[in-house]
């Protein structure tokens, strides 16, 4: 899982920690920001792998190694090999938070002899909207094994101790009495449209202080070049003095 991914299952590992404390819960990342999120979001209480590449004799040790009950998937993922040898072994595999980009979704069902028997092979698929739902149904997965039960990023409740560290870094960097709006987590092509924004906003609203936190942090060079050349500063964090 990707960090956002580990964000957005984290109610649902939660509310089965609290369900069945009894319960060993194993969590697979495949970047190490992920594995940090996941430290954060669960300390010790659920153990954590980086996922194996998706070879079939990587996979099989690792299914044998970890002897699963049940395999959770989070919004895009689709292992083929994954999910041939869980079927081939009788453990359920269930997509959580399912969706998939319209690219993703006109691949799958261009090479659905291909994907088809990995998708027929999930025993649920709880999709985030109607539409996702329909196209799992086109890509092979049974209708009664859908439900469509919304985005569980909606379910994300912020603790106390992401309140408190925020309210630190509020004052570090000398913003308690300033007005924010934050662009998180956006991709490679959103940043004409956030630098719009911003512009548009700043004529109006010239006390606001904008954070830009891209999606992928080795593109902050980058960013911080095109917002140079819209006009407007940018400082990073690290140098942020307080009260300025």
């Amino acid at each position: 899982m990707s960090v956002g991914e580990v964000k957005a299952v984290s109610p649902l590992v939660k509310k089965i920690l609290t369900d069945f404390p009894d319960l060993p819960i194993l969590v697979t990342t495949t970047t190490s920001t992920g594995a940090e999120i996941v430290e954060l979001e669960f300390e010790s209480s659920v153990l954590h792998f980086y996922f194996p590449i998706d070879f079939p004799s990587v996979l099989s040790r690792f299914i044998n190694r970890v002897n699963p009950k049940a395999l959770f998937l989070v919004e895009t993922e689709l292992w083929p090999n994954l999910l041939k040898i869980c079927d081939a072994k009788g453990i359920p595999a269930c997509i959580v938070n399912g969706r998939m980009s319209p690219t993703s979704y006109k691949n799958y069902f261009k090479a659905r002899l291909v994907t088809a028997p990995a998708f027929e092979t999930l025993s649920l698929v709880l999709a985030q909207t109607e539409k996702y739902a329909r196209w799992y149904r086109d890509l092979g997965v049974n209708p009664s094994k859908i439900i469509t039960v919304g985005n569980l990023k909606f379910d994300v409740e912020i603790g106390e101790q992401s309140i408190s560290r925020a309210g630190v870094l509020r004052e570090r960097l000398g913003l308690t009495s300033k007005k924010v709006m934050c662009f998180g987590s956006f991709r490679e092509g959103e940043e004409a449209f956030i630098l719009e924004a911003m512009t548009n906003l700043r004529t109006r609203m010239p006390e606001v202080v904008f954070i830009m936190a891209p999606r992928h942090l080795e593109r902050i060079s980058f960013v911080e070049k095109l917002v140079v050349s819209s006009g407007l500063s940018v400082m990073h964090q690290s140098s942020f003095q307080s009260g300025e």
